[in-house]
């Protein structure tokens, strides 16, 4: 009888541990003036993360992904200049609705940057998620 149960045993501690675990990093509001650029750092994570991240809101902005420092990548919007593709894990050119997403390493601080170059102040309701395989 411990025969047959040892390899079910087995089984389920293997499935188990390739199960994903989400951990929500924030939720927010977040009110950005016309012209302007605003970040959101979130801490480093333990281990590497699949982050996700999700944003809805009254208009059009440009959203970026950052791994490590986002100061070079604020600057340069901050000047009106588009950041180079390597500066960047993921961007989106949200309307209303947009996502990015991005592998973000084990123990580097990360940043969601919104940039609304539009004439209004814009509302965005912006979820960070993070997924890794236990």
């Amino acid at each position: 009888m411990s025969c047959r149960v040892l390899p079910c045993v087995l089984m389920v501690l293997l499935l188990s541990s390739c199960q994903k675990t989400t951990m929500i990093f924030s939720d927010q509001k977040v009110t950005i003036e016309a012209g302007s650029v605003k970040e959101l750092v979130v801490d480093a994570p333990k281990t590497d993360q699949q982050v996700d991240v999700t944003l809805e809101g009254n208009g059009d902005l440009e959203a970026y992904l950052v791994v490590g420092s986002p100061k070079a990548v604020v600057e340069l919007l901050q000047n009106g200049r588009t950041p180079a593709a390597g500066s960047y894990v993921a961007i989106s050119k949200v309307q209303k609705k947009g996502e990015l997403r991005g592998k973000v390493p084990a123990g580097s601080e990360y940043a969601v940057i919104l940039s609304n170059p539009g004439g209004t102040t814009k509302e965005f309701i912006v979820s960070i998620r993070g997924s890794t395989a236990r």
